[in-house]
């Protein structure tokens, strides 16, 4: 079994490597602590895909293509390997899955729900498919 070696450097190289993913991490704990009464609510069903599961598409898209390219950038090898990938998928599912947790339990004037958390997901396997399309499955083995 291969060893996850790249993600075992110095803190220097992390964050010289990972200083996107981190920031972009702490954005959306940001913006996953606004109180609820800032957000505008949603009624109907097209009020559901509206800007809300949007943004949460959009915002997880950009972290996992940024996780994906900076583990890249961090590892000695020219291509993640697919067991790679599934872990960096995995790390973002659980995160997207915490802040969630955050927004019912930790938060003020928030709650989790599913369908962010649903929004969440399908923003993350988004991030995956167009990291894919821009690295042309050069350096991602699937």
């Amino acid at each position: 079994m291969e060893k996850i070696h790249y993600l075992i450097h110095s803190p220097y190289m992390i964050l010289k490597n990972f200083w996107p993913v981190l920031l972009w991490s702490f954005i959306i704990l940001i913006l996953t602590g606004v109180p609820g009464n800032v957000i505008p609510k949603m009624g109907n069903f097209w009020d559901w895909i509206g800007p809300d599961k949007l943004a949460h598409f959009f915002i997880y898209g950009v972290f996992i293509y940024l996780l994906l390219e900076n583990t890249l950038k961090q590892s000695s090898a020219s291509a993640l390997k697919k067991k790679q990938i599934l872990f960096l998928l995995f790390i973002g599912i659980v995160f997207a899955a915490l802040t969630e947790i955050l927004q019912a339990k930790v938060f003020i004037n928030r709650n989790g729900n599913w369908y962010d958390f649903g929004a969440n997901v399908i923003g993350c396997l988004a991030g995956l498919a167009i990291y894919s399309l821009m690295t042309k499955k050069k350096r991602i083995n699937l």
